[in-house]
């Protein structure tokens, strides 16, 4: 999955530069990028690298805590997501 994150056209550039800097790229540096990188950019801060694979830390409403959300590359999002359903619907069986 590292790999593939790392190779998506939406979010390569991003994880790239989250691997190899500590710092947010300048508006220089991004003004090319799509609309769904530049998101992710603004969102530097709760970008993490766990495993060399790239989360966003999210806080869940409510004061419920926070989780850490796998950015999914567009490549194998609707197969990680019918697995994600997959898994839910066992549970719901049992």
């Amino acid at each position: 999955m590292a790999e593939q994150q790392q190779n998506d056209p939406e979010i390569g550039d991003v994880i790239r530069m989250l691997l190899h800097q500590t710092h947010p790229p300048s508006h220089e540096e991004i003004q090319y990028q799509s609309e769904a990188a530049k998101g992710l950019y603004s969102q530097w801060d709760q970008l993490e690298v766990h495993n060399g694979l790239v989360y966003r830390r999210w806080t869940l409403s409510g004061n419920r805590g926070e989780v850490l959300q796998l950015l999914v590359p567009g490549s194998v999002r609707q197969d990680y997501i019918r697995y994600e359903w997959s898994i839910q619907e066992s549970q719901e069986v049992i």
